[in-house]
């Protein structure tokens, strides 16, 4: 014969109190619950005993606003979550430390025969808030400074970018203008020499001709004094001196 499965939901009913008080002490969060219209602490969990830094017997039993007493908005809201029967939340800064922490806390009442009898109460100390709230200011603030500083370096390096550029380009022109001096000079020296070739070459024709001439016009004269010579040397052979030679040689030269 087959089992009976199980259905899983048990037989006898919870004890939905025992249940909650061991979510209550296993809760990461601080509770505590609070009686009456005075708000006399019944119960409070670990978590809120590490927060009070007290032990639970030091807490149970006193009015919940005694606990805190820096929290002065604390019983206004308790009040009217017990006689509204309606849950709220509350956020408040506290100052009994060197640096100022926020208390926030979540309520709901506790309901029996249709009438409120008590509240829950989570508590959270949000001391880290203010530091980080303050290092976030500090580092906006940082942050603005750093990028002030890192603009003003930006317009100085753009203006001496800016100044660099100008130098350049004055550079570059006053090296195109340089160059535009050396190609005009380079074509007036090769002008230059051109024409001093071309005068060269003129005077070198002039001189050609005038040897040329000079040349042509002592051709006669010496025909005649080579003839003269041979005619003396013949006729007279030895017996004419130096002088009577030199003597007829220029007058054959002058009539010539």
């Amino acid at each position: 014969m087959a089992a009976k499965p199980t259905s899983g939901i048990r037989d006898s009913p919870l004890d939905l109190a025992s249940l909650c008080l061991a979510v209550a002490e296993c809760a990461p969060q601080p509770m505590a619950t609070v009686e009456g219209a005075s708000h006399i602490v019944r119960y409070v969990n670990p978590g809120f005993c590490h927060l009070m830094d007290k032990p639970k017997e030091q807490l149970v039993g006193k009015s919940f606003c005694e606990i805190l007493p820096e929290n002065e908005n604390c019983g206004t809201f308790l009040d009217r979550v017990f006689l509204t029967g309606k849950p709220e939340s509350h956020t408040e800064q506290g100052h009994s430390k060197p640096n100022p922490v926020f208390w926030s806390y979540t309520m709901w009442p506790l309901i029996a025969d249709e009438y409120p009898v008590g509240i829950v109460i989570q508590v959270t100390e949000s001391a880290h808030l203010h530091d980080l709230t303050r290092a976030m200011n500090e580092a906006l603030v940082l942050g603005s400074v750093r990028q002030h500083e890192l603009a003003e370096a930006a317009n100085s390096s753009n203006a001496l970018m800016q100044v660099e550029m100008n130098e350049r380009k004055l550079a570059e022109e006053a090296l195109r203008r340089a160059q535009a001096e050396l190609t005009d000079r380079a074509g007036q020296l090769e002008g230059l020499v051109t024409k001093r070739t071309a005068e060269l070459t003129a005077t070198n024709k002039q001189l050609d001709a005038f040897v040329y001439s000079i040349a042509h016009d002592l051709r006669a004269p010496l025909r005649a004094m080579q003839g003269f010579s041979t005619m003396l040397v013949e006729d007279a052979g030895a017996a004419l001196n130096e002088r009577a030679t030199r003597t007829r040689i220029a007058s054959t030269s002058r009539r010539n």
